[in-house]
Formats: structure tokens, C-alpha cells, sequence
């Protein structure tokens, strides 16, 4: 055998072709099997050199380490969980005359780990409703009417001394106190001038035809028997419009409303809605299920309930007490849709089977009854709201106190589990890009970009913190002065 060669007087390794090729490198069957015999016996150390001509890696065992001692970390108390209504409590309101047969009361008991459905009725009268109300222990309660008005009409009442929500309600309580008819017409009297107090300026409609206007104006002028009258292109002067028949520019629906409008379509109606009746030639509520009529007796007996218990508030003209009472519309949890008596059926079944106890004769009820079914699902749908199973709608707890803080929300209400925006968020969320616009020349852009001293990465990071930044938009004013102009519904 040739005689080894030290590793560091090696100046080249073979290549694998050549160490195969050269015969006098492959060692034989005695050999292979002393070296096999050395690396089963004992690890290579830095100086020894594989078959292939490479050095190997010395073998170190790991070392065994003694378990250490760690002293137990003191955990911090954790804050305790916001408060749970623990009874829930949702009345269809009606405005119809009594007796009606359209206004339910559905309230659910929390009790242990269990929801139980403690009573489901229909209420022939409002009084039997404020009664309920004086003696029902803390709860949250829903009610289906608007409870309040827009704000532009708050500034139409203004000379009469109705400057906010509380005041209003007074009112309405007064004007209804000695007579219910007399008291709604007063308040329809008072919404038909509010609609002409801002009416379409008839001289900037179009010259073209137009059939709408044709519409309000044809009617009366083919009395006359000459068809030219109602040309609008006759050189003979046109008598103008009466105010009922111009369009009316006023602010029909709530901030709230119009968060919701689109969507809901039909299912949402203004609170100021009114039409002129040419019969009676005087102004009516003109939707079907007498929500304007609905809503003057609601406020007026908020205000007795106001009186009567201190531990009471309507939301969110006033902070959460232990009877809070909030507006709910109904399309946000049923969508505007019926369930047929065999589906609702099923998922009353599943909640059974989730810790609900919901009697037989509420499901009956429900299944026959499109209000009572609308009842008992607005319940449902509250109190997975609150108790957070379904996360898609919004908690009381969840609002924070800018919400609180928008005068705009104090004077109009805000829809039950609806989300929040304030209005500098919505202006720029609806115009990202009109500061850019505003900028004259391209050039001074960048001179002006060029005199501004960027600050450093560590500083912005320093500086300019994602919760500061979200702590700054909770923080900033709710309605700035352009929004309270003109706010961007």
C-alpha cells in the first residue's frame, strides 16, 4: 500500500472520476474492512479524513442539563367583564286605535346557563305597556317607532323652545295630553310647514318636458279646454305651483336612516313622512303602518316612564342605566323576511339544543302572526347581539364615548347595534383625495416637498405609534364645523 499523505501537504483533492479511474487509490477488501472497523469503533476526530478524501466533523454528545427552579410569575388581575343585561325585554309598538291586535311583549330571563322565554303575549293597549314598563325590574328594552326627529327639524322648532330631545318629548306629551287627535294633528300641522320651509325653485327646472311636472300641472289646466295652457313652451303666463305640489328640499330621514336606507329599502320609513290629502285639503301620515302616529304616542309615554323612574334612559340621548331603553328596526335582524312555519320550527329546535327554553305556544304564535314572528326574532337577535354570538352587530358596551359625545346622535337617536362612524371619518372616506386637489402646480409640490425634513425611521416609529394613531381619531371633535353645515348623509 501507498503511503498516506498528511492533510496539510495535500494540495488538491481528486475529483470522484479520477479517484475511480486510478487503481493504485482503491483500496481492497482487507482494507475497506479495517476502516469500516475504525469508524465503528470510535468517532473521527478534526484530523480525520473520510473515504472520499473530505474531513468529518468531531462527534460531541450533548450535554445533560439540570432542570432550573423558575419562580412562579405573579399573574396580573385581569379586569372584569363588562355588565350583561340579564333580562331582555322587545314590544311591537302600533299607533293604530284601541284595541289593536298588531302589539306584542317578548321578554327572556337569563337563568344560570339557560335563556328562558318568561313571556310572550299580545297587549290590547298602550296603557297596559306603560304599566309594564313602571314595574319591569333593570332590563334592556327595544321599541320599534323612531324615537326622535332630524335635526334639521329641531332647528325649525327652535322658536317654539324645543332644543333637544328631552324638551321634545315634554312637548309632545303636553299637545297629546288632552286629546290624542288633536294633539297628532298639531304635530302633522307643524311637519307640513317644515316641508315648505325649503321648496324647489321653479324657475330652475328644465325647459324640457318633463313628465313628473306635467304630472302635478295637467289635471288642473285641461279644465280650461285649450291645450296650449299646458304648454311649457306658451308665450301665456302659467300660474305657479301650489306649495303641496313643489318638491320640498327639507331633511326627511335621520342621520341613522340614511346608514341604513339603501338596504332597507321600504322596510324603513321617515319619521316626518307626510302627504297633502286633495280631499280634506290638509296634510295626513301617509305610511301604511302609522309610524308618524306610532312615534308621537311612543315619546309621549318615554316621558312619563322618564318621570316616574330615575333608573331609566333612552338611549343614546342619555348614557346606558339599568333600564335602558333603545330603538330597533326590525329588518336589521329579520332582513324583511318571513320565515315559513316549518323553517322557524327547525331553528327554534337547535336553540333548544343550546341552552334556550322557548315554549311551544310563543313558536305557534310566531308562525301565524307576521308581528309576533318579528317580535320574537328581534328578541333572539338582542341577545346574541349582546351576549356576543353573533359579532356582526354591535353591543351597547362597544360604543365609545365619542359616540356619546356627537350632538347630532343626542338629538336624533342612532339605530340599535348599528355601527358608528363621526362625521370627519365619513368625509374623508367619501373624499380621500380633495386635499391633493387643492394643490396649484406640480412644481411647487415638489418644493414644497423639498424643504420638508423627513423625519428618520426610528423617529416615526418613535413618534408616530399605531395606537396613537387610532387614539388620535377616537379623540378628534365628532362634528366639525363644514359637517355641521352640510353634513354628508
Amino acid at each position: 500500500m501507498t503511503q498516506e499523505t498528511p492533510i496539510h501537504e495535500i494540495e488538491e483533492t481528486p475529483s470522484p472520476l479520477e479517484m475511480v479511474t486510478d487503481e493504485s487509490t482503491i483500496p481492497s477488501d482487507g482494507a475497506a474492512s479495517d476502516v469500516a472497523s475504525e469508524e465503528t469503533e470510535a468517532p473521527p476526530t478534526d484530523g480525520a479524513v473520510a473515504a472520499n478524501g473530505t474531513a468529518r466533523r468531531e462527534y460531541r454528545p450533548q450535554r445533560e442539563r439540570e432542570p432550573r427552579e423558575r419562580e412562579p410569575r405573579a399573574r396580573k388581575a385581569r379586569k372584569p367583564a363588562p355588565a350583561i343585561f340579564e333580562r331582555f325585554v322587545v314590544i311591537r309598538w302600533s299607533g293604530r286605535r284601541e284595541p289593536v291586535d298588531d302589539m306584542f311583549w317578548a321578554e327572556a330571563t337569563k337563568e344560570g346557563e339557560w335563556m328562558v322565554l318568561t313571556e310572550f303575549e299580545q297587549i290590547r293597549s298602550r296603557k297596559d305597556i306603560l304599566a309594564r314598563l313602571l314595574e319591569l325590574p333593570p332590563a334592556l328594552v327595544a321599541l320599534d317607532f323612531p324615537l326622535s326627529y332630524p335635526a334639521d327639524f329641531f332647528e325649525f322648532l327652535k322658536g317654539e323652545g324645543i332644543t333637544d330631545w328631552r324638551s321634545l318629548a315634554k312637548r309632545v306629551r303636553e299637545d297629546l295630553k288632552k286629546n290624542v287627535d288633536d294633539g297628532v294633528r298639531l304635530w302633522i300641522e307643524r311637519m307640513g310647514a317644515y316641508r315648505e320651509s325649503r321648496l324647489e325653485d321653479e324657475a330652475l327646472w328644465p325647459d324640457r318636458r318633463d313628465d313628473r311636472y306635467n304630472d302635478r300641472r295637467g289635471d288642473r289646466y285641461n279644465d280650461r279646454g285649450n291645450d296650449r295652457y299646458n304648454d311649457r313652451r306658451s308665450p301665456l303666463p302659467r300660474e305657479p305651483l301650489a306649495p303641496y305640489e313643489r318638491g320640498s328640499l327639507a331633511e326627511r330621514f335621520r342621520r341613522t336612516d340614511h346608514a341604513l336606507r339603501r338596504v332597507a329599502d321600504r322596510h324603513l320609513v321617515s319619521p316626518v313622512q307626510i302627504g297633502y290629502n286633495r280631499l280634506t285639503n290638509r296634510y295626513e301620515f301617509t305610511d301604511a303602518n302609522s309610524q308618524g302616529r306610532a312615534a308621537l304616542l311612543g315619546m309621549s309615554m318615554l316621558d312619563q316612564v322618564l318621570d316616574v323612574r330615575q333608573d331609566a334612559a333612552v338611549w343614546p340621548m342619555m348614557a346606558p342605566k339599568p333600564l335602558t331603553i333603545v330603538e330597533v328596526l326590525p329588518w336589521v335582524f329579520t332582513a324583511g323576511d318571513r320565515l315559513q312555519p316549518d323553517v322557524l320550527r327547525k331553528q327554534m329546535a337547535t336553540l333548544e339544543d343550546r341552552g334556550w327554553d322557548i315554549p311551544s305556544h310563543a313558536i305557534d304564535q310566531a308562525a301565524r302572526n307576521p308581528e309576533a314572528q318579528s317580535a320574537l326574532r328581534c328578541l333572539l337577535g338582542m341577545i346574541k347581539t349582546e351576549s356576543r354570538e353573533d359579532r356582526q352587530r354591535r353591543p351597547i358596551r362597544d360604543y365609545l364615548p365619542a359616540f356619546y359625545d356627537d350632538p347630532q346622535v343626542k338629538l336624533e337617536g342612532w339605530f340599535y347595534s348599528v355601527g358608528y362612524r363621526s362625521m370627519t371619518e365619513e368625509s374623508k372616506s367619501e373624499h380621500p383625495h380633495k386635499e391633493e386637489a387643492k394643490d396649484s402646480h406640480p412644481k411647487e409640490k415638489q418644493e414644497t416637498k423639498k424643504n420638508i425634513a423627513l423625519p428618520t425611521p426610528l423617529e416615526s416609529v418613535q413618534t408616530e405609534s399605531p395606537e396613537a394613531a387610532v387614539l388620535a381619531e377616537v379623540t378628534e371633535p365628532a362634528v366639525s364645523a363644514e359637517a355641521e353645515q352640510e353634513p354628508s348623509l
